[in-house]
């Protein structure tokens, strides 16, 4: 694959968008960029850039401190046609109080009916969802999914068929698990149950990850600690086809032997996070970060089948191993897979295309 380079913080929103553009098929020499446009202040963390049906809506966090060790963040958002920010909605709910190191409170989503999902871990046991049906000019549901438990980094999905998925760690940091809250409307929302329960035998579990399997049926990978003596994070993935009233049991997704190395070839040599899945051209994609042992880490790819499993042959190392890789995002260009990951194999992070 040809791969590009963009240098400078702009080029996170620069990858965001592109992530959110669903371009003719081209080859990778079609592809012009203008200079990086400012959309915020340098508070801005972790934008998400969603298709709908008026533009590209760009979401962000912004903070500001409020004592030595704390701090309280606002969500704000951009409305962007023709690549052009039209409409920009600075702080347009929070504050949402943190201590410590500022976390990632947000998540967002678009569905095929073009309803834009936003949520925000607005307590530490609750979590505000809000949804707009014109790009983000308004939020006429708003509505707080509560738990009986502390949660961290919540995650919002369109459901096949419609509807939401709703993902949240809870727990202690020793012993993370996934739980779950389902929405036909947004408006209301099942209570929190684990998604991966006790017969999964996977105590710690997170970072998920939704995408349709084009049958009706939802698949969703996530990482997860497993092993013996010497365990390793590996990605597995389970299924419904209910809409998630069920969910199939966990199935190991990183079960193959390296296509890479020449040495300790086996699953259990190697730490898989972070991964990002996305139906293209017809088929269930997969992307995430690999590494072995203390070495640097890399972006893989591979394909799922309808079930959610590994499709043998198909696992490829995308990244050249001079630097660490991280965060890849599968993107539609044209019905065609590219995939966007920042890497450091020039001295800091620059976000590559492929």
């Amino acid at each position: 694959m040809r791969r590009f380079a963009f240098s400078s913080f702009a080029a996170l929103v620069l990858a965001a968008l592109f992530a959110a553009w669903t371009v003719p098929p081209a080859t990778a020499q079609d592809y012009y960029w203008e200079n990086p446009r400012a959309l915020s202040d340098p508070s801005a963390r972790y934008p998400l850039a969603l298709e709908t049906t008026d533009g590209i809506a760009v979401v962000w966090q912004e903070s500001q401190s409020t004592g030595k060790d704390s701090g309280e963040a606002f969500l704000s958002l951009a409305l962007l046609r023709e690549g052009r920010p039209d409409i920009v909605r600075k702080r347009f709910v929070g504050p949402f109080p943190f201590h410590g190191k500022e976390p990632v409170l947000l998540s967002a989503a678009s569905s095929a009916s073009g309803e834009l999902a936003v949520v925000v871990l607005s307590s530490d046991r609750e979590v505000t969802v809000m949804v707009s049906k014109d790009s983000g000019l308004s939020f006429p549901i708003s509505t707080a999914v509560q738990s009986d438990d502390t949660l961290a980094a919540p995650r919002v999905f369109p459901r096949s068929g419609g509807g939401w998925y709703l993902f949240a760690a809870r727990g202690r940091e020793d012993s993370l698990t996934i739980y779950y809250s389902t929405s036909d409307d947004a408006a209301s929302w099942t209570p929190f149950a684990p998604f991966v329960n006790g017969g999964d035998d996977l105590p710690l579990s997170f970072l998920p990850v939704a995408a349709p399997d084009g049958d009706g049926a939802d698949i969703v990978v996530f990482q997860a600690l497993s092993g013996g003596e010497r365990p390793t994070f590996q990605l597995y993935s389970k299924r419904s086809s209910n809409k998630g009233a069920s969910w199939s049991s966990a199935v190991q997704v990183t079960n193959f032997e390296d296509p890479t190395t020449v040495s300790r070839r086996g699953p259990e040599a190697f730490e898989n996070q972070r991964p990002h899945i996305a139906r293209i051209g017809g088929k269930l994609l997969l992307v995430w970060e690999r590494r072995q042992g203390g070495g640097a880490t890399q972006i893989y790819y591979a394909e799922l089948d309808s079930q959610g499993a590994y499709v043998p042959g198909t696992a490829e190392r995308i990244t050249l191993g001079s630097g660490a890789a991280a965060e890849p995002r599968l993107v539609d260009a044209g019905g065609k897979p590219g995939i966007v990951w920042f890497d450091n194999r020039r001295g800091r992070n620059r976000v590559y295309i492929a």
